[in-house]
């Protein structure tokens, strides 16, 4: 017996106009994702340059893997590293420069080290330029603009100031945000530890070849000693 209710007819599944690339993350998980890939670049960069530290104990070997981190990690072309001479604390030497004249940078570190030392020595801190335009001397300033040098930051090592660097804007007009700052201050921890390390070696070789040379001239002394009193018998 046919039945009088309606037919059930199926309802359509509501769907909306296709949007080209809805599938994809959208701007925020992106960034996101950029962060996490960036942290992880920095994370094994820093491990990387804590191996090949524990490496090396040539001061100008250390120096040219500071840098050349450093520069990969900020996304700079210009650095220069300084160590504060044991002799004399206002005479720094110039360790190694890239993209900055060396003579330049000499010049450059000569003309900051009061400076620097004083402001390092109140607060270990990252220092910007424009606070060396303010304060600084007249010409670690025009140096300092002349180079684009952009930031200065202290290396210390158990409480000692050990030297500085310098680095020059961002590639791309980017600025140093609080994680370029962050991975400076890190990276510049672990070189100081290894300038400390290489300075006590380089120091006990020092001391090994002038204990050599004392000891050769002792040796030397009981020649003679002996040759004049077997002429004197």
């Amino acid at each position: 017996m046919p039945s009088n209710a309606d037919p059930i007819v199926p309802r359509p599944i509501a769907s909306g106009p296709v949007v080209p690339g809805a599938d994809l993350p959208s701007e925020d998980a992106t960034q996101a994702l950029r962060l996490v890939a960036r942290r992880e670049h920095e994370l094994l960069a820093l491990a990387e340059l804590s191996q090949e530290l524990t490496i090396s104990l040539d001061l100008y070997g250390v120096a040219d893997l500071v840098l050349f981190n450093l520069m990969g990690q900020v996304g700079t072309s210009r650095s220069a590293l300084w160590l504060i001479s044991d002799q004399s604390r206002g005479a720094p030497v110039l360790l190694r420069s890239h993209g900055i004249d060396r003579r330049t940078a000499a010049a450059l570190g000569t003309a900051c080290t009061a400076w620097l030392m004083e402001r390092f020595g109140n607060e270990p801190r990252i220092v910007p330029v424009s606070e060396l335009t303010r304060e600084g001397t007249a010409a670690g300033a025009l140096l300092a603009r002349r180079e684009s040098v952009e930031l200065f930051a202290p290396i210390f090592a158990r409480g000692e100031l050990l030297g500085f660097i310098a680095v020059g804007p961002r590639v791309g007009s980017g600025v140093y945000g609080p994680v370029e700052l962050q991975v400076l201050q890190t990276s510049l921890g672990m070189v100081g530890v290894a300038l400390h390390n290489t300075k006590l070696y380089n120091r006990l070789l020092e001391n090994n070849r002038q204990l050599r040379i004392a000891n050769e001239n002792l040796m030397e002394l009981d020649r003679l000693k002996s040759e004049f009193l077997s002429n004197v018998n």
